[in-house]
């Protein structure tokens, strides 16, 4: 059997790649014109302390303009490095298979807020075990 995998275009058809595929249409349909934030694995530095290092996720911020195929395109956030300002007018096409988290920007936390470490496990322990879920 030939293999014709493109790892541009995202994982071969299976049984349940149209299930996967509308779900994940339609949910990222559903963030049209929203600001999200989205992580696809990366980290843009790893802060080393003694004893220790402690890797930091990059992440991206861009309103969702468009879903063409299985790329979703972004207008994004970024620091202009020069003037040290804001700006939101590069647009970005990232295969949607890339995608590791995403969320919409809605003031109730962001992506950092959820990538936990080892010692705020017991927290999150005592929080559900006192049943505030």
């Amino acid at each position: 059997m030939a293999d014709n995998f493109d790892p541009l275009y995202g994982p071969q058809p299976s049984l349940n790649s149209d299930g996967l595929r509308k779900f994940s249409d339609v949910m990222l349909e559903r963030c049209k014109n929203e600001i999200v934030e989205v992580y696809i694995g990366d980290q843009y530095e790893t802060i080393e302390y003694e004893g220790f290092s402690q890797p930091q996720n990059a992440t991206i911020f861009g309103r969702v303009i468009d879903i063409l195929d299985r790329f979703i395109v972004l207008n994004c956030f970024y620091v202009d490095q020069a003037t040290k300002e804001v700006k939101h007018d590069h647009v970005v096409f990232i295969n949607s298979f890339q995608i590791r988290a995403m969320t919409i920007i809605d003031g109730k936390g962001s992506l950092d807020d959820i990538f936990l470490s080892t010692k705020d496990v017991s927290t999150i322990k005592k929080y559900l075990h006192l049943g505030k879920k």
